[in-house]
C-alpha cells in the first residue's frame, strides 16, 4: 500500500495576485521567460497582454465568456499544441465574470441553500482539477479586492477591514504552489512549497525568478509519461529485459498511468510469450 516518498520534477503552479495596476500580467510573462518557451496565454482582459507583445514572444487566445470549461478546453488545447508554459490571465473571471461560477449558481432553478452550490462546486471543482493536472507549467492571476467582515464590539456589530484577498472561491490559492502578491511591482510570496522562496520580497520579479523556481521544480525524480513507458517497453528484446523495464517505471509513473501501463506490460509479455510458443512450434515441425 505504502511506498517511500521521492521528490519528483514536477510542473510550476504559480499564482500572482494584486489590484488593477499591480503589474501582474507584465510579471506573469516576465517569469514565464525564465522558464522557457513557447509561451500560450488566455486573455479575459480585451487583450490587453497582447500590449507586451514587443517585449515578449507569446500565442494568446481570448475569452469572452467565462464559463470554467472555456478554460479547460484551453488548457487542453495549450497541452496538446507543446507549448511548455500556460499564463491564465485571469481565473477571478471564472469565478465572478459572464458565464463563470457565481453566475452559474445565480442561475440554478434550485435555489435550496443546502443544493444550490451543488452543481457550481462541481464545475468549480473540475476546472481546478483542469489546471492542477495538466502537463504544462501554470501561472494563473487573480485580481484582489478589499475583504470586510462583521465583527463585535462590545453591543454593537461593526465592519472590519481584512485586507486585499483574491476575487476567486476561499482558500483557492491553497491549490497552488507559489503564490505572489504583487502591489507597486513588488512581488511578496504569501505561500510555497519551496522553502527557499519563503517570505521573499522580489523587485520587478522576473526572467531571474523564474529560473530560480525552475531550479526547483526539476531538482526531483523526473516523471515518466506514459508514453515514455510504453517506447521503453518497446525496447525490450527478452521477458528478462522486459521484467527490468517494468520494474524500473513503477515509481516514475503517475497514479493516473499505472495501470494503462500495466496492461500494456501485459499485452507486451503475451506477445512475446506467443512468438516464442510459435518458434518453437516451427523448429518442431522442422526436425520432423
Amino acid at each position: 500500500m505504502f511506498k517511500k516518498a521521492v521528490k519528483q520534477q514536477k510542473k510550476l503552479r504559480m499564482a500572482i495576485t494584486g489590484t488593477a495596476g499591480s503589474g501582474k500580467t507584465f510579471t506573469a510573462l516576465s517569469i514565464a521567460d525564465g522558464l522557457g518557451g513557447p509561451v500560450a496565454l488566455i486573455d479575459t482582459e480585451h487583450g490587453s497582454a497582447s500590449l507586451y507583445s514587443d517585449l515578449f514572444d507569446f500565442d494568446t487566445v481570448e475569452l469572452t465568456n467565462f464559463h470554467p470549461k472555456h478554460y479547460a478546453e484551453a488548457i487542453t488545447a495549450a497541452v496538446a499544441a507543446g507549448y511548455k508554459v500556460l499564463i491564465i490571465d485571469s481565473i477571478s473571471h471564472a469565478w465572478k465574470g459572464v458565464g463563470g461560477v457565481l453566475e452559474i449558481k445565480d442561475n440554478m432553478s434550485d435555489q435550496n441553500r443546502f443544493t444550490a452550490w451543488k452543481e457550481p462546486d462541481k464545475i468549480q471543482n473540475q476546472f481546478i482539477e483542469a489546471i492542477l493536472s495538466a502537463d504544462i507549467h501554470i501561472i494563473a492571476t487573480m485580481r484582489s479586492k478589499m475583504a470586510y467582515a462583521e465583527q463585535m464590539e462590545g453591543t454593537k456589530k461593526v465592519i472590519k477591514k481584512l485586507g486585499l484577498a483574491p476575487i476567486q472561491r476561499d482558500g483557492v490559492e491553497y491549490e497552488f504552489d507559489v503564490v505572489m502578491d504583487m502591489n507597486e511591482a513588488t512581488g511578496t510570496i504569501s505561500k510555497t512549497r519551496c522553502l527557499e522562496l519563503k517570505n521573499d520580497v522580489i523587485e520587478h520579479p522576473g526572467k531571474e525568478f523564474g529560473e530560480r523556481v525552475l531550479r526547483w521544480l526539476d531538482s526531483g525524480i523526473k516523471m515518466m509519461t506514459l508514453k515514455d513507458a510504453e517506447a521503453f517497453m518497446d525496447t525490450a528484446a527478452t521477458e528478462e529485459d522486459l521484467k527490468v523495464i517494468g520494474e524500473s517505471f513503477k515509481a516514475q509513473l503517475a497514479e493516473k498511468d499505472i495501470h494503462p501501463a500495466k496492461v500494456y506490460y501485459a499485452k507486451k509479455m503475451n506477445a512475446m510469450r506467443a512468438a516464442l510458443k510459435a518458434e518453437a512450434e516451427a523448429e518442431a515441425e522442422a526436425e520432423k
